[in-house]
Order: structure tokens, then sequence, then C-alpha cells
């Protein structure tokens, strides 16, 4: 695959979201599925609802935008990923990154290159592109096969960076969060979902790809175990309360900065933390949340005033982790984060 046009639209009959799905999940497992709220969070699709119906709704509702989202790899009902099911390339488009389209079939063709297989499906949102190489059989049957999958993603984002750096792209602004609970969009418009013909790869293949061009494991990479979850995001309800305690984590945002040596990306991410952490209890509804999520945004712009450009939905992206890790948390681990807010 020389350039971008070796990856291109075929003549097959138009796939949809479902087709996508279909390539990822496999009869008897659980969909992570997002629907996007008007503020860009993402709020969970309760566990049984039908999935065509899921994505007519986006299509009614949301015409055209990007709706919903679905987790790339299956889950238990209680949350724990069983199985990596793709490896994936999040391209956005945006200026000092993938400058122009061609940039990103460009990163997308390299990768192709180097994993010596097509995707199987490309979405392209006008602003991004997003390859999908789905694997063969990998599943995650124990923590420690959970921490080693996190170790093939974050190895693999590496090998990302590293396509975008053989083409002289500044690998530094790409996104690069490469996790196993990363949610991808589904969009509305099927015309975005373009079927490329590729087959699943296998795991020898991918482990053989991230050994042949020199991405090694590094201490940290298998940071990632799943616990179950113990409280579902989508249920949680607010309850009379003053505690003050959406007033006291804006009131730290807006004042505070990371310590020497913390980046701000954890720094924000705490926040986020404390965030979904008072919603879980009933302190914050989601209209607080609505309300804390551009202010994260803009002081994460201020921090970063003289470096390169923020993603423009890293808040958005974090308070989905934030809301995701809480949810796993026990209660009396909420009950002891929730004191140390509120005093």
């Amino acid at each position: 695959m020389a350039n971008d046009q070796t990856l291109t639209a075929t003549a097959e009959p138009q796939p949809t979201g479902l087709d996508l799905l279909a390539t990822l999940w496999r009869p008897g497992e659980a969909v992570p599925i997002w629907i996007k709220q008007p503020g860009g969070r993402l709020l969970p699709v309760e566990a049984g609802q039908r999935l065509d119906e899921v994505l007519a709704t986006a299509v009614t509702d949301h015409a055209g935008r990007l709706g919903v989202f679905h987790g790339v790899n299956p889950v238990t009902s209680d949350g724990r990923i069983i199985r990596l099911a793709a490896l994936w390339a999040a391209l956005n488009i945006r200026p000092g990154a993938l400058d122009e389209p061609i940039d990103a079939w460009t990163v997308a063709a390299r990768l192709s290159d180097m994993l010596d297989a097509t995707p199987a499906f490309v979405i392209d949102t006008g602003d991004a592109i997003y390859p999908y190489w789905p694997i063969h059989h990998y599943p995650l049957r124990t923590s420690q096969e959970r921490g080693r999958a996190s170790a093939v993603l974050a190895r693999w984002g590496r090998l990302v960076a590293q396509a975008a750096r053989d083409h002289d792209i500044d690998a530094e602004r790409l996104d690069n969060v490469y996790d196993l609970t990363r949610a991808l969009p589904i969009p509305a418009n099927p015309a975005a979902i373009q079927g490329q013909g590729g087959r699943s790869i296998t795991a020898i293949k991918v482990f053989a790809t991230l050994n042949k061009y020199g991405e090694s494991e590094l201490p940290g990479d298998r940071r990632l175990t799943l616990d179950p979850v113990v409280s579902q995001y989508g249920r949680w309800h607010p309850d009379p309360c003053h505690c003050g305690a959406l007033q006291a984590i804006l009131a730290n945002i807006m004042r505070g900065s990371p310590l020497p040596g913390m980046s701000r990306h954890y720094w924000a991410g705490r926040h986020a933390l404390r965030l979904a952490v008072a919603r879980r209890v009933g302190c914050i509804s989601e209209r607080g949340l609505d309300e804390a999520e551009p202010v994260l945004q803009a002081r994460l712009y201020e921090l970063r005033a003289h470096e390169s450009p923020l993603r423009p939905d890293e808040a958005t992206e974090l308070l989905h982790w934030a809301l995701d890790t809480v949810s796993r948390w026990s209660n009396e681990r909420v009950a002891e984060e929730h004191h140390c807010i509120t005093g």
C-alpha cells in the first residue's frame, strides 16, 4: 500500500453501523453503546436495548451528527472486557497535525503496510478517519490477560505515532488514547462507513508487527485492568444535596494549576474523577456536569496557551473516562473520595 489511494470506498453495497459492529462482536457478547448528549458527554444505553433501534434513533434524532458511540471491545454484563476485538487508529484532521484528509489516509495506508493487512472498515466523518483491523481471536479471561492486552494497545499507539513520523507528521499532536475502554463513533450518516474488504488478523501477526518495528513493551504499559461495574452511570440520579461539591470543584479548576512535574492531562483527570464521584453520590446532576465540562476545557486551554493545541473534545473524553472509572469503584472508596472533596 504505497499511498492514500490504496484505501478507498468499494463498489460493494453500502455498509451500515450494524455491519461494522457485526465484524467486531460475536453472538451473545454485550455491546457497550453510548448516545452523545447535547453537551458532548456520552450516556450509556440501557443493557438489552436493541442495537438496530439505537442506530435508527441516532439517524432520526441527530441527522448526520455523531450521535452514537460504541466500545471497540465486548464486555460482560458487569463491564469486564472479555476480548480484544480490533486495532484501530483515530486520525483527526486538524491544523498542526493531520492538516488535510490525504494526510490521515496516508497514515492509515502506512499502518496497513506495517500490518500487511487491509482494514475491514474505515469510518470517514469528514474531520477524522477511523480504520479498523479486526483481530481473529484474542480472549481476555483474567486480569493478567487484560493487562497484557492493555500493553498491546499502548505499543500499537506508539506504532501509530511512528507511522505518522514516517511521513513527517507531528506525532505529538495525534490522538493518543489507545486503551481497552475506548469509544469510537458510529456515524448517523451511513455514507461515512466505508467497507475496505480486509479480513481479521491474528494475534500472532499483531505481536510480530509490533516487534518488527521496535515497539517493545515499556514499564507501565500494563496499567489497565478493569474491575466490574458496581454502579452503572446511566442509573445515577441526584438526591437533594447542599454540600457545595460542584462549586468547590469548579473553583479549584478555575484557580488551580498542576503541581511541578505533574502533567496537565493528569491534573485535569483528577478533577474529572472528583466530578464523577460527586455525580455518583447525587451531589451533581447532569446539568452540573454540562456546566463543568466547558470550564475544564477552558482551563486546559489556558494552561496550554503556548503549547500545541488541545483536542476540542479532551474534557469530554476525560469525563467519559472518569464516569466509567468511578462506576467501578466500591461504595467505600466513593465515600472516601467524596469526603476529600467536601471535607
